[in-house]
């Protein structure tokens, strides 16, 4: 859906993508690991939080209603975690975010609906979820 300035918005459905915690991580942060000498990629806790905050800087309205919990996708540990935003709809919508950590950097899955219809949507996206195989 097109938000009018120019940029799209995801009323309903699935976003899946690959967030490059490094990328994003303040300088002070960034000193602080080579000064420890830390060359991992961080923890899949420290990570979310991480794409947090900057889904958070570009959405202003996006808030955290449920925190971490674990689960699996895929036979993996994952996190999720509730968030709650404006909707382009209008009202609010419920944003389901679950995280993993991969070679390639945090791979995230943002499962979206409207707040008055997420709990219709919840047992679809519980089946994806269940249905995922990461290689």
């Amino acid at each position: 859906m097109d938000t009018g300035s120019g940029n799209k918005a995801l009323a309903y459905g699935l976003i899946v993508n690959i967030y490059d915690p490094h990328s994003y991580v303040q300088e002070r942060r960034q000193l602080q690991t080579q000064q420890r000498g830390d060359s991992s990629q961080g923890s899949l806790e420290d990570n979310t939080g991480s794409l947090i905050k900057a889904l958070q800087n570009s959405n202003p309205h996006l808030r955290v209603v449920r925190r971490s919990r674990d689960t699996k996708v895929g036979g993996q540990r994952a996190l999720s975690h509730y968030l709650s935003n404006d909707s382009p709809l209008g009202d609010r919508e419920t944003n389901w975010l679950i995280t993993l950590q991969s070679p390639e950097g945090l791979v995230f899955l943002v499962l979206t609906a409207p707040e008055r219809f997420f709990s219709d949507y919840e047992p679809v996206f519980q089946q994806i979820l269940n249905s995922l195989r990461l290689r």
